[in-house]
């Protein structure tokens, strides 16, 4: 039995890369894809089981990343809103929103596949169900400090949570530098502070 070429396998990554960055996911070619590895589709399918497979491969790196940042704050969150301090609560929402930005460009190329470029993949629907997966622990969150449910609808965390996501999708759409995205997230930041102060203030209240 002849052994597989490994040598190839960065190529055809690199090429895949520079095919879905190029023309996403819907519209980017298995056969340009080899063309620009110098190999041929079948060394492609080798590999991968199908295009989907592919896209899957460059672009899990940033799933992954993004599902430890959020869970990696989680205990922040939960010890600030113990102490029912809404500026401790103000600190680590902003401390995500900085690390979400901070990993974005550590990994760059993968995110901008899965932001930007991920419509007719397997992935496509990744960005709702992160939202959905964010609104639900919020609403955990808030049952698990107050000990009870809160006055805030499901819908409305949804369009918070969502604009607020929807912020990340642009920078990488609108190619910014590093520096310009940070000095544009500091707005933003302020901006979503005053929503969620409020809407923290509301709900100690309650208690």
């Amino acid at each position: 039995m002849a052994l597989r070429n490994h040598t190839i396998d960065n190529k055809i990554l690199t090429a895949a890369k520079l095919e879905f960055i190029n023309k996403g996911f819907k519209n980017a070619s298995l056969r340009k894809i080899a063309e620009l590895a110098g190999v041929t589709t079948g060394a492609i399918y080798i590999r991968y089981k199908n295009k989907d497979d592919l896209f899957c491969t460059l672009a899990q790196e940033a799933t992954q990343v993004i599902e430890r940042n959020i869970m990696s704050l989680k205990k922040d969150f939960y010890d600030a809103g113990r102490r029912h301090s809404i500026e401790d609560l103000i600190v680590v929402s902003s401390s995500e929103i900085n690390a979400i930005l901070d990993m974005i460009y550590q990994h760059y190329d993968a995110c901008y596949l899965l932001f930007c470029c991920a419509k007719g993949s397997s992935m496509e629907n990744f960005m709702e169900k992160l939202v959905s997966l964010k609104v639900d622990s919020t609403i955990q969150f808030f049952r698990d400090i107050m000990g009870k449910d809160v006055a805030i609808e499901r819908e409305s965390l949804m369009l918070i949570i969502e604009s607020e996501y929807n912020t990340y999708t642009l920078i990488l759409r609108n190619r910014y530098d590093k520096l310009e995205a940070q000095k544009y997230i500091e707005t933003v930041i302020r901006y979503f502070v005053g929503g969620w102060r409020s809407i923290f203030n509301n709900i100690i209240k309650e208690d």
